[in-house]
């Protein structure tokens, strides 16, 4: 939307008052925006946010077999859950081999 909208990065950082790294870091997937500054980027770029959503709705009812993004607080599918690896593991013997190479070298 940006581009369609004939701003570059640094610009619409411009109008947001914030750094370019922002817009960068929000496009590539690395940060989030919160609802406030999703309603700030709709403002700077000059479309209506609740259409978008609107759209968007549109596009999950039209769609249905998508499932939507998970909330990293929620639990995995059950189908993916693994039970916890075990705390106590047994020690592993050394051989006399290798006893010899981690004594530092020295001769016995």
């Amino acid at each position: 939307m940006r581009i369609a909208a004939g701003l570059t990065q640094a610009r619409l950082a411009g109008h947001l008052n914030r750094p370019q790294s922002f817009v960068a870091k929000y496009e590539g997937g690395e940060r989030r925006l919160d609802v406030v500054e999703f309603m700030e980027v709709a403002k700077a770029i000059g479309f209506d946010p609740a259409e978008f959503i609107g759209r968007l709705d549109d596009r999950r009812t039209q769609y249905p077999d998508i499932d939507p993004p998970r909330n990293r607080t929620d639990p995995p599918p059950p189908e993916t859950h693994r039970p916890p690896l075990e705390r106590a593991r047994k020690p592993v013997e050394r051989g006399a081999a290798e006893r010899e190479r981690t004594d530092g070298g020295r001769k016995r």
